[in-house]
């Protein structure tokens, strides 16, 4: 039997026990030990690209003054928000108290990620298109107050 930091270990039946991870964590890490992941990464590169093109088009398509920067590699957009009249540090106070959403302030991650805000892509098309929808609100000149709260975090 073999182990990797006490995290988990695999049997000669396949046997995958955890102690410090969940299986959504060590599930893929179990088909790429035996060979059978290809399929699986396929599947999710394609759903994470869909859903990262699909919030570019739907930022583009319902006009919001926020420009995605299109990653590479990885679920999370940066978010450039330096042109939608919102100061850097009220970012995700603004779009929580406005969209009722929360999402994560460019400066949180230091000095560069000012102006910016970071959305994790990685959900169901169902949530991100909510989390448009909520996006437009915070820069809709109506503006007005939402009547439900979605405590959402992207």
């Amino acid at each position: 039997m073999s182990s990797c930091s006490g995290l988990f270990s695999i049997g000669e039946e396949c046997r995958l026990s955890s102690k410090r991870s969940n299986i959504a964590q060590l599930y893929p890490l179990h088909f790429f030990s035996f060979g059978r992941g290809d399929g699986w990464l396929e599947e999710v590169t394609a759903y994470l690209k869909n859903n990262r093109d699909l919030f570019i088009r739907l930022v583009q398509e319902k006009n919001l003054p926020i420009v995605p920067l299109k990653p590479e590699t990885g679920f999370l957009f940066w978010i450039d928000c330096r042109k939608s009249g919102i100061e850097p540090e009220h970012l995700d106070k603004t779009i929580m108290e406005k969209a009722g959403g929360s999402l994560n302030n460019g400066l949180d991650h230091g000095e560069d990620g000012r102006g910016f805000i970071r959305l994790n892509f990685g959900v169901t098309e169902k949530t991100l298109r909510e989390a448009a929808d909520r996006l437009k609100k915070v820069f809709d000149t109506k503006n007005i107050p939402l009547k439900e709260k979605m405590c959402w975090t992207l």
